[in-house]
């Protein structure tokens, strides 16, 4: 498989070390629309959060943060990333 066809293939269900490479360029793409979302939430710290994402997973790290004191959740569709963030 080429490098190409390989790195497209990764990007609905990453994999590897080229998942590892997908998943980071994921998260460099959302983080400005993230940011922007995440601007529009006034949290007041024990809030219940629920992410419902198929990105890379940067979300939930700021909502740990944000969330100090509450929940949060994350739902993937893919393997890989269930039960991979444990905490609160």
């Amino acid at each position: 498989m080429g490098l190409l066809r390989k790195f497209f293939s990764n990007m609905g269900n990453p994999q590897g070390k080229m998942g590892k490479f997908v998943i980071a360029m994921m998260n460099r793409g959302h983080a400005g629309i993230g940011g922007v979302g995440l601007s529009h939430l006034d949290l007041q710290g024990n809030e219940h959060v629920l992410d419902c994402g198929r990105g890379g997973g940067a979300n939930i790290a700021v909502f740990l943060r944000m969330v100090d004191e509450g929940h949060v959740t994350g739902l993937d569709s893919l393997d890989r990333f269930r039960g991979k963030r444990r905490g609160r």
